[in-house]
C-alpha cells in the first residue's frame, strides 16, 4: 500500500478514498438507476442503495484511515526514540508489511467476500442478476478486501510495537513517557468502532436484519481486542520486570534497615508501596475512559437507526 501513501503525500490523505466514493457512487448510481429487475439477494431498491453506501463508503472509510494509522504508527516510534535501547528494533518497528503479506491479505479478504454469496454462486447462479447483483456482490468483496488489507496491516504495527516494548528503558517514575503507546492502541480502537458505525446505512429500507450486521460485528471486535492489547503488552512485560527488580532491591533495603531507625524504614515502605501501586500498562484513567466512550459509538449509532426504522414504520402505518 506503499503507493497509497505516495499519492496522498502528492496530493491530500483523502484524494483516494474521495475518488473511491465518486466512482463507486456513479458506478451505482447507473447499475441502481435503471428499472427494476430481480434481486437474489437484495428484496428492493432502497435495500441495494443501502448496501451500495455501505461498501462504498465504508471502503472510503478504511482506506483514509489506512492513511492516517501509517503516518501515526511511525510518529509514535520515532516519539519513542530516546526510550529504545535497540536501534535494529525501532527500525524493525518502522518496517513496512511485505508484498507477499499484503498480497495473502487482499486475496483471504476476496474470498471472504465471496464466501458470504456462496449459496448463490456456486449452488442456485442461475439465479444471480448480472445487474444489480454482480456490482454489489464486487463491492462487497472489494470492502473485505480493504478490511483485510488494513487489519493485516495493523496487526504488523501493532506486533512490531510490541517487540518494541521489550527494548525500552523503562523509568518507573516517569511511566508517563510510555503514554504514547497507550494512545496509538486507543486510535486502532476507534478506527475500527467508525467503520462499524457506518453499518446502519444498510437498514436504509427501515428493516433491521441482524445478518447484516453479525459478520462486521465479529471481525470488527475481534480486530479491536487485539488492535489494542498487543501494542501494549509488550511495553506492560517490560513494566512488570522493571517493578519487580525495584521492589526486590527495596525488600533487601528494609531487610537490612535499622528498625530503631524509623524515619528511614518509613521512608522505604513508603517508597515500596508506591511502586507496588503502580499500573504495569502504559495506560491512564483518560485512556481507558475514552475506549469505553469508542466501544459506545456502534451501539449508539444502532440505536438510532432503530429509533429511525420505528418512526418510519409508524408513519407508513
Amino acid at each position: 500500500m506503499r503507493w497509497l501513501i505516495r499519492i496522498s503525500d502528492r496530493t491530500h490523505p483523502l484524494a483516494v478514498p474521495g475518488a473511491w466514493v465518486i466512482l463507486s457512487l456513479i458506478v451505482y448510481g447507473i447499475v441502481l438507476g435503471g428499472p427494476d429487475v430481480d434481486s437474489c439477494c437484495w428484496k428492493n431498491r432502497t435495500q441495494m442503495w443501502g448496501s451500495a453506501l455501505t461498501f462504498s463508503l465504508i471502503s472510503a472509510y478504511l482506506l483514509a484511515a489506512f492513511t492516517y494509522l501509517y503516518r501515526s504508527h511511525r510518529d509514535t516510534v520515532r516519539l519513542l526514540k530516546p526510550q529504545i535501547s535497540d536501534v535494529a528494533a525501532m527500525d524493525a518497528a518502522l518496517r513496512d508489511l511485505s508484498g507477499r503479506a499484503a498480497a495473502g491479505a487482499v486475496l483471504a479478504g476476496a474470498v471472504f467476500g465471496l464466501l458470504q454469496f456462496a449459496e448463490v454462486l456456486f449452488f442456485r447462479p442461475d439465479v444471480l442478476s448480472p445487474l444489480p447483483d454482480v456490482p454489489l456482490i464486487v463491492g462487497n468483496v472489494i470492502l473485505w478486501m480493504v478490511a483485510a488489507l488494513l487489519t493485516v496491516g495493523r496487526l504488523h504495527d501493532a506486533r512490531a510495537m510490541r517487540r518494541l516494548g521489550g527494548h525500552m528503558e523503562i523509568d518507573l517514575y516517569a511511566l508517563d513517557r510510555l503514554r504514547p503507546i497507550g494512545r496509538a492502541a486507543v486510535r486502532d480502537v476507534l478506527v475500527v468502532m467508525g467503520a462499524l458505525a457506518f453499518m446502519p446505512l444498510q437498514s436504509l429500507d427501515a428493516e433491521f436484519r441482524w445478518v447484516n450486521y453479525q459478520t462486521g460485528l465479529i471481525f470488527g471486535l475481534i480486530s479491536a481486542s487485539l488492535l489494542f492489547y498487543l501494542p501494549v503488552s509488550g511495553v506492560h512485560d517490560g513494566i512488570r520486570r522493571a517493578k519487580t527488580a525495584r521492589l526486590t532491591d527495596l525488600n533487601s533495603r528494609i531487610d537490612a534497615a535499622d528498625r530503631n531507625d524509623v524515619g528511614t524504614l518509613e521512608q522505604l515502605l513508603a517508597h515500596r508501596e508506591r511502586i507496588l501501586h503502580l499500573s504495569a500498562w502504559p495506560v491512564d484513567v483518560s485512556i481507558v475512559s475514552r475506549v469505553g466512550f469508542y466501544l459506545i459509538i456502534p451501539p449508539l449509532a444502532w440505536v438510532g437507526a432503530a429509533l429511525v426504522e420505528t418512526l418510519v414504520q409508524s408513519y407508513l402505518d
